[in-house]
């Protein structure tokens, strides 16, 4: 029984922790780019992590977007321009990099863009904590920084599968309004056709009307 709620209490504080470092792993954010505008993100790292940065426009316009990556100290590490999406691996440096897109080049459509910063390699749990990684890990150990490492690929899942879902969402939307409009166009030259040819077949009846009355005078 002792052994039982041990365990119980392991697993419970390991799903605590992991939910409270979970922010901690990486970051993902979706927002909304106007024309003409530009924005940029910033966050501090130290020298021990190796960060990726990607992107990818989710709608709006051609799907594309500048993106640029300035390090610390006033360095631009990475820049393009009008891509739909791409992917960036910072070496490690300590200080402030700042994720700067624009939208500059467009006049008329805003655009609606997500992106992530997170660590290249998952670190251990007693990392994540600051505490001191012991050179010889225990079974339990090594088995929270398994279980860790899995929860860390569940959450990339997540991400690319909510990033799907979002375009798929998008162009579906897109597609639906689209079917919408043509079918309104179309049911407009339906109307009309019908109507024109009441038009016609009234007036060639009453020209057949008119030329009879005349003849029989």
């Amino acid at each position: 029984m002792v052994y039982t709620r041990n365990l119980y209490l392991s697993v419970a504080l390991f799903f605590v922790t992991y939910l409270e470092l979970a922010v901690g792993v990486g970051y993902d954010y979706t927002f909304e780019l106007e024309d003409n505008a530009k924005t940029c993100f910033s966050e501090i790292y130290d020298e021990s992590q190796e960060i990726i940065f990607e992107y990818k426009v989710i709608r709006g316009g051609k799907l594309d977007v500048d993106a640029k990556v300035i390090s610390p100290n006033g360095k631009i590490l990475y820049k393009q321009k009008q891509k739909q999406f791409d992917s960036f691996e910072l070496e490690p440096q300590n200080g402030e990099f700042k994720f700067c897109f624009s939208n500059e080049f467009s006049t008329i459509s805003h655009k609606v863009i997500f992106f992530s910063i997170r660590p290249k390699n998952v670190k251990s749990l007693s990392g994540q904590l600051g505490l001191k990684v012991p050179t010889v890990k225990s079974a339990s150990e090594t088995s929270m920084d398994s279980i860790n490492e899995y929860m860390t690929a569940v959450v990339d899942f997540q991400r690319i599968y909510r990033l799907k879902e979002a375009i798929g969402r998008h162009l579906g939307e897109n597609l639906g309004q689209r079917v919408m409009w043509w079918s309104v166009f179309q049911t407009i030259i339906i109307v009309s056709t019908g109507f024109g040819q009441v038009l016609i077949l009234k007036f060639l009846f009453t020209e057949k009307r008119r030329s009879s009355k005349q003849s029989e005078q």
